[in-house]
């Protein structure tokens, strides 16, 4: 790639060399996300019997929730402690950051692989215990490791582009980030639901299925490597510790704890519909064809930004969030009640419910980065510690979000523990999660509107 510059003397490969990574790390948290709870649930643990515990019946459902809860605790601790570390350690050869992703990138990618694969280490029937501490230690390795990586590196961009640059760095990372994310939700709604088919009847896993894992985990270590060994070493000296009294700091931004706790309480909801999404198609609305919610996932995400983008341009950030959260709140629900009605073909009722669920993740998805990015120099002008410390503030906000995403996953794990739907074969769980999580965002709006400033007077500065 020819060394074309922006105009501050940045070369252009740079901003791509940046960016390359997000395909990496979104592919492989996308399919976690999307996928294990379904892989766990319906496809290697489907057929054990519930363990009695005070005469309770408890379903490897529940211990799957118990899991995949436990492994958002996991990289919560490692996003803040790693982030942390970061801008405290360097080497003299690689920096503060590279080291980081040096070492995790080929741990997550073992622990992706794992997680995917376990019946090609344990046999193709293991028992319940051993299925449960499979999930529960691989599923934490993976969700630590994803943030000893991701964290270092987000907070590279501080150090890789000055600030007018990083809107710039940003939009290539989101390129990468949809690249990354399309190739996971074809893989999940496509090969996925029919590999645990073919494995409940076979017991056996496709050819398909585990080279494609593999080449995941591949691309992991290669896209990683890339960038840390093509990116030059940050100039910028490792900080000095005290976490007492950075973390007062950080604390004195009463709105940024405010946002870190609106994020968090939405990502309940949130994670409700990514964690249940595969499962509620393939097993609820029983879709021959996956391609259905992928196709639905896909216009509703991607054609709802533009629309986004155009209501936060023109009405303020505060105000299309509440539109957002108010368009979640009335269509989530419609999951709950389109299995009751009696369609013969669930096709296009399934499709157009995907859309318009989709349209509020669209919206949601753009947020994060503008509210982080708006914090942040929002803190520099009012503030001395945001810049110099960016693992720092790259890296707290994960630990309300993962908090909140654990007890989501939990939540999964136990709805789906309800008894089934009477005369049909799934789970109570697949029906409540909708009003439980449109109940949840009716909460965020309440908070948004009360406690939250989203719209800045420095940003009439820009118009």
């Amino acid at each position: 790639m020819s060394d074309i510059k922006k105009d501050d003397g940045t070369p252009f490969k740079n901003f791509i060399l940046f960016a390359l990574p997000r395909t990496a790390a979104s592919m492989v948290l996308t399919v976690i996300d999307f996928a294990i709870i379904f892989l766990y649930v319906e496809g290697y643990g489907k057929d054990y019997k519930p363990l009695e515990w005070l005469g309770i019946p408890l379903y490897f459902a529940f211990f799957v929730g118990i899991a995949t809860a436990c492994g958002k605790l996991s990289i919560a601790a490692s996003q803040f402690s790693m982030g942390y570390l970061s801008d405290s350690t360097r080497s003299k050869k690689l920096g503060k950051r590279k080291p980081f992703m040096i070492i995790s990138a080929p741990i997550l990618a073992i622990a992706f692989t794992f997680l995917l694969l376990p019946t090609f280490f344990l046999g193709s029937r293991p028992d319940f215990i051993t299925l449960f501490l499979w999930l529960l230690i691989f599923d934490m390795i993976f969700q630590f490791f994803y943030g000893s990586l991701t964290t270092p590196y987000q907070s590279w961009m501080a150090e890789q582009f000055e600030v007018h640059e990083r809107t710039t760095a940003a939009a290539w990372q989101n390129i990468f980030n949809y690249v990354g994310t399309g190739l996971a939700v074809l893989f999940t709604v496509i090969i996925i639901p029919q590999t645990m088919a073919d494995f409940s009847n076979t017991r056996a896993i496709g050819p398909i299925y585990t080279v494609i894992a593999i080449i995941f985990a591949i691309i992991v270590i290669s896209l990683f490597y890339t960038t840390a060994l093509l990116l030059p070493v940050e100039k910028e000296p490792p900080i000095k510790i005290n976490l007492k009294k950075d973390m007062k700091e950080l604390w004195k931004d009463k709105n940024y704890i405010h946002v870190c706790m609106l994020i968090g309480i939405a990502s309940l909801t949130w994670s409700m519909i990514t964690g249940l999404m595969l499962g509620y198609f393939q097993v609820v609305l029983k879709l021959d064809n996956m391609l259905v919610s992928a196709g639905g996932l896909i216009i509703g995400v991607l054609g709802s930004l533009f629309i986004w983008k155009k209501v936060i341009d023109t009405i303020g950030k505060k105000k299309a969030l509440t539109i957002i959260f108010i368009w979640a709140i009335v269509t989530i629900p419609f999951a709950g009640i389109l299995p009751l009605i009696p369609f013969e073909d669930f096709t296009v009722p399934a499709l157009l419910l995907m859309i318009i669920v989709a349209a509020s993740l669209g919206g949601w998805f753009l947020f994060p980065y503008i509210l982080y990015a708006d914090l942040a120099e929002n803190e520099e002008r009012t503030g001395e510690e945001a810049e110099m410390k960016a693992g720092l503030y790259t890296g707290f906000p994960s630990i309300l979000l993962n908090l909140f995403q654990a007890f989501g996953l939990f939540l999964v794990g136990l709805i789906l523990s309800t008894p089934t739907v009477p005369g049909e074969d799934y789970s109570m769980g697949y029906l409540l999660w909708a009003p439980i999580g449109s109940v949840i965002l009716v909460v965020a709006l309440l908070y948004l509107r009360k406690y939250i400033t989203l719209d800045f007077e420095w940003e009439a500065e820009r118009k």
